[in-house]
């Protein structure tokens, strides 16, 4: 099991998450629409980027 996880707070270049908020909305018009105004947070192990959240 990875201890090294982390989560970080993006408030610039949220577009580069695409690809995994593409998975839980497929339209990315619809991400455009909310993500300048959402905040966005996401998870990753040392390994990769594992989740994005959205709010």
């Amino acid at each position: 099991m990875n201890t090294k996880t982390k989560i970080r707070e993006v408030t610039e270049n949220k577009k580069a998450f695409l690809d995994l908020l593409l998975l839980a909305d497929e339209q990315e018009d619809m991400i455009d629409r909310y993500l300048g105004a959402a905040g966005c947070s996401f998870l990753k192990t040392k390994a990769e980027k594992f989740s994005v959240s959205a709010s």
